[in-house]
């Protein structure tokens, strides 16, 4: 017998619903941890569900979405409690995550009391300060990866590093009258700036690749490919609202480059050369720079420094499995559906090997195909009126984005299916 299940025994009085109080409490706060460090909303429901069951509740109702948290309990005794949580801001934050998920699994197996649940919640948010200068390594060593990955040469690569400093300087800054919107803007439009600054200097010689190294690092294209996620596995509203936050944000950042180019853009000059690299030796050089890439945005994710050797992998072997596909099919849909299946089951036995989420390699590991690129295009020639060439952009963006929410859908459900049957097998042979 669970030891709180004794409060089903009595009455309902003061003490059993601070009871059910204090245990929606601790559940909402994990909960919330869970959210603002970048789960998924089926995460964040499943954990508050589980860990209100594991301390004896008869019925929870759970609502999230990523910005607001609504949560009721009912204990066998009749006491009732329901809170709200309202959850101004969040990040990719995998190492919180981890911890989070960690301190989730251990509440379910053991239900400690709750003050030393409050301590672990403590320690975690203590100790939640990564540090800067990895986050600053991150960003240069993944924007400059990514401008060669995309064409770009090691020149362009100099030049995206130089901007990625910057922008991860900008990114430290906080006032009450600087949203995440406006932050967006300004940051594209100085980065913007600075990177027809280099061209003219000099630096930097073709400016699309450095851009786009760049705005790898603003560019919504993982929020946006959870957000279709969301969407097909039927959170509808939660889906919804991160699509609508995922295009804002995009056409922010357009707006913000495009201004700046349309300043001093027609002072920087053309690059008219051929491909910096030879086909062969240009595919080795692109799958160490998705390992690189992979690897920096895993640390800006501030993710535990010992899986990043885990996360590199992941990322190799789905640009790999994508551009292979790729040059077989012709089809970026099913290039990223295939790559992403392969992703997803890497993703799975390695949370399994590991007791950590699986949205921690999930989220790295699909880097190098998230199509930062056709998401600026896009943008970027609606905002010039190009609108035919927006359009097959915009065409090809989206089926990336599917290609991706397919695979993983898919593959978590296969894997979710499979761990079920294995309990049911295990229970009959009990």
């Amino acid at each position: 017998m669970n030891k709180y299940d004794e409060v089903s025994l009595i009455t309902p009085t003061a003490s059993s619903d601070s009871f059910a109080d204090n245990t929606l409490r601790i559940a909402l706060d994990i909960g919330e941890g869970l959210l603002t460090s970048g789960a998924e909303v089926r995460r964040v429901e499943y954990a508050i569900e589980k860990i209100c069951h594991a301390y004896g509740a008869a019925h929870v109702e759970v609502f999230s979405i990523n910005s607001l948290i609504l949560a009721s309990v009912r204990m066998p005794d009749g006491s009732y409690s329901a809170q709200t949580r309202r959850i101004l801001n969040s990040s990719n934050h995998l190492l919180c995550l981890e911890r989070y998920n960690s301190l989730s699994r251990r509440i379910c197996a053991e239900t400690p009391d709750f003050d030393e649940i409050d301590e672990a919640i403590r320690e975690i948010k203590q100790k939640a300060k990564y540090p800067f200068w990895l986050i600053l390594i991150g960003n240069i060593i993944a924007a400059s990866a990514f401008a060669i990955l995309f064409g770009g040469s090691l020149r362009d690569a100099l030049a995206t590093g130089i901007v990625a400093i910057f922008i991860a300087l900008l990114f430290q800054l906080e006032s009450q009258y600087l949203n995440g919107i406006t932050k967006t803007l300004l940051i594209s439009f100085f980065a913007g700036l600075l990177i027809c600054v280099t061209m003219m200097l000099g630096i930097g010689e073709n400016m699309d690749m450095v851009v786009i190294g760049t705005i790898m690092l603003l560019i919504p294209g993982l929020f946006l490919g959870n957000a279709t996620r969301d969407l097909l596995y039927g959170d509808t509203l939660a889906g919804s609202l991160k699509v609508v936050q995922a295009i804002i944000s995009a056409v922010m950042i357009a707006i913000g480059y495009a201004m700046a180019l349309f300043l001093l853009g027609h002072y920087c000059p053309i690059y008219d050369g051929g491909a910096p690299f030879g086909v062969v030796e240009g595919m080795i050089i692109k799958g160490i720079c998705s390992v690189i890439g992979t690897v920096g945005f895993a640390l800006t994710f501030k993710i535990s420094l010992s899986k990043l050797w885990i996360v590199g992998l992941c990322g190799l072997a789905t640009y790999a499995a994508y551009e292979t596909v790729l040059a077989l099919t012709a089809s970026v849909l099913i290039a990223a559906f295939v790559s992403s299946i392969l992703l997803a089951i890497l993703s799975e036995v390695c949370a399994r090997l590991m007791h950590t989420p699986s949205n921690v390699f999930l989220f790295t590991g699909c880097i190098p195909i998230v199509p930062g690129g056709g998401l600026y295009y896009s943008m970027y020639n609606l905002l010039t009126f190009e609108n035919e060439t927006a359009l097959t952009y915009v065409s090809s963006t989206l089926q990336i984005l599917l290609g991706i929410a397919l695979g993983l859908i898919l593959t978590s459900v296969a894997f979710g299916m499979l761990l079920e049957t294995v309990e049911k097998i295990k229970k009959k042979a009990k």
